[in-house]
């Protein structure tokens, strides 16, 4: 068993060279003033403990106290506390995300009071099919998205419900939801939906659809998402995960249960939601698409950290 000796309490006593508090005592020092030099420390060192402490105790004890200070450090960050610079960013990103979230609510009530008393078959079934369009599901990740950040910074400003353990948890992952669920799924319905528009509307957005959604509400589900993705990209700072595993497996999860919803639909009812997969299912260029689909999903998912890196660095984050 090793003993303290009664140097460790402040009293003038020798200390030997087995004594453990030699090196505990280098080592508390250190990682409470790490920026002191290590030749310093030698020095105060063996004045203070007969001179027993070696160079190789006190570089021991520098790279203890560095440690803890990256410790700390990471510990700031996995709590979700915000930087000095984050906060600078708070009030503007908070009235942003209160623009947005309120053009997307006053969107959607336009769209649901559009969509009552038909009485066209093919808007009918428009209606029914409304929560197998990837379009929803992602106006759907958004608004919870933005409600959840709007909570967060008020919160955050006004240091209320600060002990609540759900705004906690929401502040520690929304950058962990933005990054595998808003920003690949936003790039997917907008980079996916434009061309074949364009190309051939009818096998995305049938032109009967115009009678209940307007140019602007077209707008505002497949273009406005993008303005909302680039808002937190810019404004909310981040840094790259030190592993990607989760945000894959959330990924992952949102594919498979979308184009599991979609195709037993259609065994059920014989339904699409889009036109396109009319010509495409049963033939090899169905699941051609649903790889291209795959294929987008992670390149959308990549090519957001270079974009972070050039907004806010590029450092990793610490888990």
């Amino acid at each position: 068993m090793t003993f303290f000796c009664d140097r460790f309490s402040g009293r003038r006593y020798s200390c030997s060279r087995n004594c453990a508090c030699r090196r505990w005592r280098v080592s508390w020092l250190v990682a409470t003033s790490p920026s002191v030099g290590v030749l310093q420390w030698q020095r105060l060192a063996g004045g203070d403990v007969g001179g027993f402490i070696s160079r190789t105790d006190v570089l021991g004890a520098a790279r203890f106290g560095i440690k803890n200070q990256v410790n700390r450090s990471s510990e700031v960050i996995r709590n979700g506390k915000v930087s000095s610079s984050s906060d600078s960013l708070l009030p503007i990103r908070l009235a942003g995300n209160i623009l947005l979230f309120t053009a997307h609510g006053i969107n959607i009530i336009v769209m649901h009071l559009a969509l009552q008393d038909l009485k066209d078959k093919n808007l009918i079934i428009f209606k029914s099919l409304q929560w197998k369009y990837i379009t929803i599901w992602n106006l759907t990740f958004q608004n919870i998205y933005l409600l959840g950040c709007i909570a967060c910074d008020l919160s955050t400003m006004f240091k209320i419900f600060d002990s609540n353990p759900f705004l906690k948890q929401m502040k520690r992952y929304r950058t962990t939801y933005f990054a595998a669920v808003l920003w690949p799924t936003s790039l997917v319905v907008s980079v996916l939906f434009w061309p074949i528009f364009f190309y051939n509307r009818e096998l995305v957005f049938p032109s009967y659809i115009d009678k209940v959604l307007s140019l602007g509400s077209n707008h505002m589900i497949h273009s406005f998402i993008i303005v909302v993705n680039a808002w937190e990209l810019v404004l909310l700072p981040r840094k790259r995960p030190a592993t990607h595993k989760t945000n894959f497996l959330i990924m992952a999860v949102i594919y498979v249960a979308y184009f599991t919803l979609m195709i037993t639909n259609y065994h059920r009812t014989g339904i699409w939601p889009y036109p396109l997969a009319y010509d495409l299912y049963g033939t090899i260029y169905f699941p051609l698409l649903m790889l291209g689909i795959l294929i987008l999903q992670i390149f959308s998912y990549f090519i957001q950290w270079p974009l972070v890196d050039l907004c806010h660095g590029s450092r990793k984050k610490v888990d």
